[in-house]
């Protein structure tokens, strides 16, 4: 019915005769007008609608010559929504776009979220912020972490529920997702560590082709990747199972509303991947960002002296130091863990080469330190006790362990696993790095909660090769802690 209905006036006041005509603040009550809802759709056409007290009228605000069809316009609809409620697609729709949302409970979780930033910061702060938008721009601004609202009224709340979300292709081979979008993102994938910042750093800040990018930002643009690719698999997929050719007129609109999706997928994703590809493929000053670390990078720009060590651990842990089998067998967090742990012992020792050290990991390190607070001495010290609970201790932020605090969380008992083939390789080496005191189950923990919060998965950048698995890589975050 609502395909028949057309949007008319507020109200209407029997006593004066009078329509009321919806404003921008006021809800348009959908009329069914019998004759009118013949009219075909022409986005191009101008029309304009006359109300009266006695009847109600469709102007088309252009000539027509005689024997010639008469279009309506039922506004810029995207070709889903056409076909839809309508049951027809247009060849060259400049309104189309692919659809996005959120599940219910990611919705519900950004929500809360919004909701906690918001108490969190000062009034005087949101009446800045308030005054702070610029008009004209459309896209989501900062301001002391508080989002704030385009220049255009959009209700937050309604876009939540209902999950309005888009990407569209715009002029000079562009695109732009609907507003919000990668703020609200940002917030669905941001660790515990960023959650709890009171300047949050938006994905949707600035744009996303720019350099200068966070952990939070560089997890938006993998997540969305991977999202794209999906629906874009999903598409072709359909698509081998159906007709070479249309066999009528309602297949050829579904044809032609599927190809639009991946036209717009396309475009898309071969913007988003060409940057990705940009940032994380090489780690050099010339290419890439140095601050996305491969397994590739650890296992051969790390120290010499660890990295030797590192290998021999890999080899007794997971029989491999081939990052391709590496990952056959599942063992990127064993290799990362195991990386930091030994970088961090190697940064402690007083026998390391000053110029053996990158100075971004030392900064690194120093920001993790402050972010995660370090196990106690007390804690650091304990090796493997009898009793396999592990007290929870305030002063450690440990993201990854359950909140309970009962039972011994996955991460520590991965942990135990880690330091039995750290014992078995000392065992090898005992002037490996690895064989220090202050390697226990607390400090391995610690390290590979770190690797859970502050890596992100990368998308296989091949769109050709769907069969290759999504890769790790952790992400420095330099920030001044």
């Amino acid at each position: 019915m609502t395909t028949r209905s057309f949007a008319g006036p507020a109200s209407f006041n029997r006593n004066k005769g009078e329509f009321l005509v919806a404003g921008d603040a006021v809800a348009r009550s959908p009329i069914l007008i019998p004759g009118l809802d013949l009219l075909n759709h022409n986005p191009s056409t101008k029309i304009s609608w006359v109300w009266d007290a006695n009847f109600c009228a469709l102007k088309v605000d252009e000539s027509t010559s005689g024997g010639c069809q008469v279009w309506n316009n039922y506004d810029p609809k995207s070709n889903e929504e056409l076909i839809m409620g309508y049951g027809f697609t247009l060849p060259e729709n400049t309104s189309d776009h692919y659809s996005l949302g959120f599940s219910p409970a990611i919705a519900a979780y950004i929500k809360a979220a919004k909701a906690r930033r918001l108490a969190r910061k000062p009034s005087s702060d949101a009446v800045q912020s308030q005054n702070t938008v610029e008009p004209g721009n459309l896209s989501p601004k900062m301001v002391r972490g508080q989002v704030l609202e385009s220049s255009e009224d959009f209700n937050v709340e309604e876009i939540l529920e209902q999950n309005i979300h888009w990407v569209r292709l715009v002029e000079n081979e562009s695109f732009e997702f609907s507003p919000q979008f990668l703020e609200y993102f940002s917030i669905a994938v941001e660790n515990p560590r960023e959650a709890q910042m009171e300047d949050a750093c938006s994905a949707s800040a600035t744009q996303l082709s720019d350099r200068d990018f966070s952990r939070n930002k560089l997890h938006v643009v993998c997540a969305v990747i991977m999202i794209l690719q999906k629906g874009q698999r999903a598409i072709r997929k359909h698509n081998k199972d159906l007709p070479e050719a249309p066999q009528n007129s309602k297949q050829m609109d579904a044809a032609r509303y599927r190809n639009n999706q991946l036209k717009i997928l396309d475009s898309v994703l071969d913007s988003m991947c060409n940057f990705l590809k940009s940032v994380t493929t090489a780690n050099s000053p010339e290419a890439g960002d140095s601050r996305v670390v491969r397994l590739e990078h650890i296992l051969t720009n790390s120290p010499k002296s660890l990295l030797k060590d590192l290998r021999g651990l890999l080899n007794v842990g997971i029989r491999t130091r081939d990052p391709i089998k590496i990952r056959e067998r599942g063992g990127v967090d064993f290799a990362f863990t195991a990386w930091l742990c030994g970088l961090w012992i190697y940064c402690q020792s007083d026998q390391r080469e000053e110029d053996e050290i990158d100075p971004k990991y030392l900064r690194w390190l120093h920001f993790l330190q402050h972010t995660y607070a370090e196990p106690s001495e007390e804690s650091v010290t304990q090796q493997r006790p009898e009793n396999p609970t592990l007290d929870e201790r305030a002063e450690w932020f440990d993201p990854v362990r359950n909140a309970s605090g009962d039972d011994e969380s996955d991460a520590a008992f991965i942990a135990r696993s880690y330091l039995d083939a750290v014992q078995a390789s000392t065992e090898k080496r005992p002037q490996s790095v690895y064989n220090d005191g202050r390697i226990t189950v607390r400090r391995l923990e610690w390290c590979l909660n770190i690797v859970k919060n502050e890596g992100v998965w990368c998308p296989n950048l091949d769109q050709g090769g769907d069969d290759e698995d999504d890769d790790w890589v952790n992400f420095l975050e330099l920030r001044d802690a």
